[in-house]
Parts: C-alpha cells; sequence; structure tokens
C-alpha cells in the first residue's frame, strides 16, 4: 500500500508555478500470522515551504521519504516473521518445566536455574521437545535457554541465558 499526497498552493496564477507546502508520505504492510493479520501503517509528512522548489527536488524528498519508510516496513517484517515463530511455539508452563526432574552434569539433581540434562524421550518432557523442534532447536523460556543435545539428540540441555550489560 502506497498513499502519497502533496499539497498545495498557487505562488502566482501561472500553473507552472505551484508551490508545495508539504509531501505526505503513507505506505503500509500487512502479515498474516497464525490465523490474525496484523496490520503495521507509516506515514511521514514532511514541510516542502522551506525548500527551493524544482521538479527534482520534490521528486527527492518523496524518494527520501519513501526510503526511510521502507526500512521501518523491513524492521515490522522481521517482527511479524518472529511472530509466525513464536504462534507455531506451543504454551508451556514455566512451572512445570521447573519441576522436571533436570540433573546435573555430575548426574545429581539441579538446583534451581542450574544448568541440566533430562532424556528427551521422558514422559514429562515431551511438550518441552515438542516446542525446542518448532523453534528450530534452540528455546529461551523465562531465563533459561533449552536445546537438543546428544548424537542423536536424546537429551534436552538447559542452561541460564546470559543476561547483556
Amino acid at each position: 500500500m502506497l498513499r502519497l499526497s502533496l499539497f498545495s498552493s498557487v505562488r502566482e496564477l501561472s500553473e507552472s508555478n505551484v508551490f508545495f507546502k508539504r509531501l505526505v508520505v503513507e505506505k503500509g504492510i500487512t502479515t498474516k500470522v497464525g490465523e490474525d493479520y496484523v496490520k503495521a501503517t507509516y506515514t511521514l509528512e514532511v514541510d516542502l515551504s522551506a525548500l527551493e522548489q524544482t521538479d527534482k527536488t520534490v521528486e527527492d524528498s518523496k524518494k527520501l521519504v519513501e526510503n526511510l519508510i521502507d526500512k521501518w516496513i523491513e524492521e515490522e517484517k522481521g517482527v511479524a516473521s518472529t511472530m509466525k515463530e513464536v504462534a507455531k511455539v506451543p504454551e508451556i508452563d514455566v512451572g512445570v518445566i521447573d519441576n522436571l526432574p533436570w540433573k546435573n552434569f555430575q548426574k545429581e539433581p539441579c538446583k534451581p536455574f542450574e544448568a541440566g540434562w533430562i532424556m528427551r524421550n521422558h514422559e514429562a518432557a515431551q511438550k518441552l521437545a515438542t516446542a525446542i523442534e518448532k523453534a528450530e532447536g534452540s528455546l529461551v523460556i523465562g531465563n533459561m535457554e533449552y536445546v537438543f543435545s546428544g548424537d542423536k539428540k536424546q537429551f534436552i540441555n538447559r542452561k541460564p541465558v546470559k543476561k547483556e550489560k
């Protein structure tokens, strides 16, 4: 979608001397996420009254504004893509995950928020394994990251997520 508006006034009576007051460019994107549609619209208004206007300066202003909005739309596409991936991942209760029989790497029961592992085929870990698969092998829930490990991906590992400073 692209909507372009030029608002003008006549400087003199001659049609060749039209002076544009402002330029308004509106672009949008609609993306399907699951069963829903997400719409983002960007509108940018530029005051052209202080610009020494020629066909080239008005056209250059329009291109500059369109390029800026196009960048925003590309960012929106990235967000929409992430939303699509998140929509595929089943909802999981963090409390249930925390209470799985996690073992640390010395094969002792894990403390809360400690790195550890569980067998992927453990009955209580099936929903987590499905979620990791749908998240393409790595899933962050709360402050823990969950991934498959082992030569046959027979384990689920968890580790604390490093906080950025």
